[in-house]
């Protein structure tokens, strides 16, 4: 059983917050919409090996330790950033 407000993830009595990054990927670009307890932030990366990386260092710049990202995929211009992604962890 576990219920999801906003950052708060709350599992078995046990709670801790996670930050969420919601990603519009299309074929030249992706846009970013990162949601933490602090507060949001948005921006747009190339659809490209450099984009991952640099969407990555976003991240990490914005102390995101545990991160939920979710996005909507079109076609396959999705699957270089899925995989970045999950082999960041």
């Amino acid at each position: 059983m576990h219920e999801v407000v906003r950052n708060r993830y709350t599992t078995y009595g046990e709670t801790s917050y996670v930050d969420v990054v919601g990603i519009d990927v299309s074929k030249d670009n992706f846009h970013a919409c990162l949601l933490q307890r602090s507060g949001g932030a948005r921006k747009v990366f190339a659809n490209s090996a450099k984009g991952y990386k640099q969407m990555l260092s976003w991240l990490k710049n914005r102390r995101c330790t545990k991160v939920h990202a979710c996005m909507e995929a079109t076609g396959a211009y999705w699957l270089g950033l899925a995989t970045a992604l999950h082999g960041a962890g």
